[in-house]
């Protein structure tokens, strides 16, 4: 029966050690004293989230782990009441660094101390004397002092913030508690800026940053600093970059348009990027044949491309027609030249856009517009467009005025379209038939006389 009880014993300590997977913390705790000992764990992926902290019966949620970490040392702080084991459990609710993030699995860890009785000190037992000598007194030995616990900070040490706003301009990259750097690009003239920010944790603090700052041309650099419970900080930078005054400007049409400094990043598909001295200032322009571009900014900082003459005048906006991955411009067209012979003038549209040109008055031909355009070495030349199909075909001017004229003579019809089509059939049948009769008789009348001569 002993030896059944040994066994029952050594299988419940076995299956606990299996099922439970514990740590045996070496150190001893003593009843009744509060100790503070440091639960160290870790894992394979980078997280951050929360921790549960329990002791006993008694559960508490630590900190938040706000950087992404793949070890933590807790700290856990307890007064075992009983002789035994005591058991701590840590488990995590802890996420990854991706978008949208995933939950990642790490095991709870469990550690378990022993809790014993502080052992009371023992005195040196006396040495026996002979009957005659009397027993000299033993020295007490000096009790040992206990330890102290260790002091442990619980006071928060996240310094990062909740959020960060400007009140101009969109921050670079958009903002992430765990991103430190950020840059603004603002317009030219743009004096000031209003930065607001708030700390993650409630027990956390804006030092310095946050308000209204002045701005010059160029960067600006504006730190927040945070700070934590634990008075640990973190500091945000922002660098704001005004941008600098236009080279010049160029008056187009009443509107002062600007030529911007810097036009590394404006590309035109096809167009070769040049300089030209306009004003006895070198300025960057487009070229492609004998077409000259220049890139201008408006008072909202849009910007468009203008023609350049060859008097280097600004002479319209840049909005060319696209067919068959060639560029046409339209022209426009004189009142000396609005009247055609079987058309009408007016806005006509073309591949998307409204321009100048004709339609014409035959109904045969309601689905074609003429029209004038120029290319990039500024020939003009007309061209019919077909707005059913969407095709673009160059004629000469002289072939779409005769065909005009031709085509315009709806209210004078032809004789013959007004005589029964049958009647005519008939007609002509006995016209091939007389014709060919005159050649039998022809022929035979002219071997009559070969045979009679």
């Amino acid at each position: 029966m002993k030896k059944f009880k040994v066994f029952i014993g050594m299988f419940l300590i076995l299956s606990a050690v299996l099922v439970f997977p514990t740590d045996i913390h070496a150190q001893n705790v003593y009843v009744n004293e509060k100790t503070t000992i440091n639960v160290t764990h870790s894992w394979g992926t980078p997280a951050a989230g929360f921790y549960s902290v329990s002791t006993g019966a008694n559960g508490t949620v630590g900190e938040p782990m706000s950087k992404y970490v793949t070890s933590v040392t807790i700290p856990v702080t307890f007064t075992p009441t009983a002789v035994g084991t005591y058991t701590i459990t840590i488990e995590f609710d802890v996420s990854d660094q991706s978008i949208p993030p995933l939950l990642v699995n790490v095991p709870k860890k469990v550690v378990t101390v022993n809790v014993v009785n502080r052992p009371t000190t023992p005195t040196t037992p006396t040495t026996p004397t002979t009957p005659t000598t009397p027993t000299t007194p033993t020295t007490p030995t000096t009790p040992t002092t206990p330890t102290p616990p260790v002091e442990v900070d619980t006071r928060s040490a996240n310094s990062d913030l909740k959020s960060l706003e400007v009140s101009v301009g969109e921050l670079s990259p958009a903002f992430s508690y765990d991103v430190y750097n950020y840059r603004v690009e603002l317009a030219h003239g743009t004096s000031s800026v209003t930065v607001n920010a708030t700390p993650f944790h409630e027990a956390g603090s804006i030092v310095s940053g946050t308000g209204t700052h002045t701005l010059k041309t160029g960067e600006n650099r504006v730190v927040v600093v945070v700070k934590a419970e634990n008075e640990t900080t973190d500091q945000y930078t922002i660098v704001f970059n005004v941008d600098e005054e236009p080279l010049a400007t160029i008056d187009v049409d009443g509107k002062e348009l600007k030529i911007p400094r810097d036009l590394s990043e404006v590309e035109l598909a096809g167009f070769e990027k040049t300089t030209l001295t306009i004003d006895g200032k070198e300025q960057t322009v487009f070229t492609l044949d004998k077409m000259v571009l220049i890139y201008l900014l408006d008072e909202s900082d849009q910007g468009e491309f203008y023609r350049l003459d060859s008097d280097q005048q600004v002479i319209g906006v840049w909005n060319p027609m696209v067919y068959g991955e060639v560029y046409y411009l339209p022209v426009t067209i004189g009142e000396e030249e609005q009247e055609r012979a079987g058309m009408l003038f007016g806005k006509q549209e073309v591949l998307t856009q409204s321009v100048d040109g004709w339609s014409f008055l035959n109904e045969e031909l309601s689905h074609l517009r003429l029209i004038k355009l120029s290319n990039l070495n500024e020939e003009e030349n007309f061209y019919l467009y077909d707005v059913e199909e969407e095709t673009l075909l160059r004629f000469t001017d002289a072939t779409i005025e005769v065909a005009g004229e031709k085509l315009s003579s709806k209210a004078s019809t032809p004789w013959y379209q007004n005589v029964n089509q049958d009647l005519l059939l008939v007609a002509g049948g006995l016209l091939i038939i007389s014709g060919v009769a005159a050649s039998i008789y022809l022929y035979k009348d002219k071997k009559k006389k070969k045979t009679e001569f």
